[in-house]
């Protein structure tokens, strides 16, 4: 039973190392796409072409919206731009969702 739990909490400790591992890729993929301004400047204009799509429809602006029509507009095209697109929309995801905060849309 002894070698069961060690053997359990070894896996554990895996897993959780390869949790780390993966958030860690993830930021320097992140910042890898963040240090080129090319794609920093395709991903302005993902931005703004989505935010005046959904404008001239009369539909919500918000970090939803905008990753959606960015990611039905894009195409599997661009695909660094867009995942940075979508960093910066999860970033003010999460500062809209603070407490007390309303969500931003515009309606």
């Amino acid at each position: 039973m002894n070698e069961l739990l060690a053997n359990l909490r070894a896996l554990q400790a895996i897993r959780t190392q390869q949790e780390q591992l993966a958030a860690r890729k993830h930021e320097l993929e992140r910042q890898a796409r963040q240090s080129s301004a090319q794609t920093r400047s395709r991903a302005y204009r993902l931005v703004t072409d989505a935010t005046l799509e959904l404008l001239s429809r009369s539909a919500s602006v918000n970090p939803e919206s905008l990753t959606q029509e960015i990611e039905a507009r894009a195409h599997d095209r661009d695909r660094f731009a867009v995942a940075l697109a979508r960093d910066w929309l999860a970033e003010a995801r999460r500062a809209s969702t603070a407490p007390g905060e309303d969500d931003g849309g515009i309606a």
